[in-house]
């Protein structure tokens, strides 16, 4: 994908992968669920775009910088 805010279809990132529309598609569908993605409906299309800051990952930053603040990483 591009930076946060730029939308492509599945067709599109599926261009740019050497994988197939249906396993982009699925892709897409966990990474939303994860909220790494937004997406919205356009016609027959459903663009994506990555989300710009994702709640699950800065629930990680916060668990990890805990550690980090106290010594407790490797």
């Amino acid at each position: 994908m591009a930076t946060s805010g730029t939308e492509l279809s599945s067709a599109q990132l599926a261009e740019r992968l050497p994988i197939s529309r249906t396993a982009v598609h699925k892709h897409l569908q966990v990474v939303e669920e994860a909220q790494l993605v937004t997406s919205r409906k356009a016609g027959r299309e459903t663009p994506v775009a990555l989300s710009p800051a994702p709640a699950a990952l800065m629930q990680l930053k916060l668990w990890l910088d805990f550690f980090e603040r106290y010594g407790m990483t490797g």
